[in-house]
C-alpha cells in the first residue's frame, strides 16, 4: 500500500523535500519541470501541477506489488485532473473509489461564502489482482450500533 500527500496547486513552489538521492539540479534535469511558481495566470498553470505529479504516480505505480493499493490525497482544486492521470496510470478499471475526508469543523464560509470542510482521497488498485475488501470496523464499533428501528440499527449518542 501507498499513500501519497502531494502539494496541492495552490500558485506556490512545487519543490519540497522528497528524499531523492539525486541532487536537485539533476533531478530537474531528468523531470524537465520549471520549479518556478505556478501562478493562476500562468496559461499553463494545471499543465504544470499535472507534469509534476505525473512521474512520482508512475513511479509510485511501478513500486506497488501486482496487488497494492494507493490513496492519493487530494483537495477539490485539482481533483477533477489527478483522477484523469490516475485513470491513465492505474486504469480506470482500477479505480476503487473516491473518499471525502473531513478536515473542518468551523463551518467559516470562503471568499465565496461557502464551507469547504472537506478533502478527497482518490484510491486506485494496481491491477485486478489486488484483493481490496476495504477497512471493516471493530467489534467494538460495531456494538455501539445497538438500537433498531424500521430503518435499521443505529448508534445514540
Amino acid at each position: 500500500m501507498i499513500y501519497i500527500d502531494p502539494p496541492y496547486n495552490t500558485g506556490k513552489d512545487f519543490v519540497y523535500k522528497d528524499d531523492f538521492h539525486d541532487n536537485i539540479a539533476s533531478y530537474k534535469d531528468k523531470m524537465d519541470e520549471n520549479l518556478k511558481s505556478n501562478p493562476e495566470t500562468n496559461g499553463r498553470y494545471h499543465t504544470d501541477w499535472l507534469n509534476m505529479m505525473y512521474p512520482r504516480l508512475k513511479l509510485a505505480r511501478n513500486l506497488l506489488k501486482d496487488d497494492g493499493v494507493i490513496f492519493i490525497s487530494i483537495d477539490d482544486h485539482e481533483a477533477h485532473n489527478l483522477r484523469k492521470i490516475a485513470d491513465e496510470i492505474f486504469g480506470e478499471e482500477n479505480f476503487i473509489t473516491e473518499l471525502i475526508i473531513k478536515k473542518s469543523t468551523n463551518g467559516m464560509g470562503d471568499k465565496k461564502g461557502f464551507s469547504k470542510n472537506h478533502e478527497y482521497c482518490l484510491v486506485y488498485q494496481k491491477s485486478e489482482l489486488s484483493i481490496f475488501n476495504g477497512i471493516s470496523p471493530s467489534i467494538e464499533f460495531i456494538n455501539k450500533f445497538n438500537k433498531e428501528d424500521s430503518f435499521g440499527k443505529y448508534k445514540m449518542d
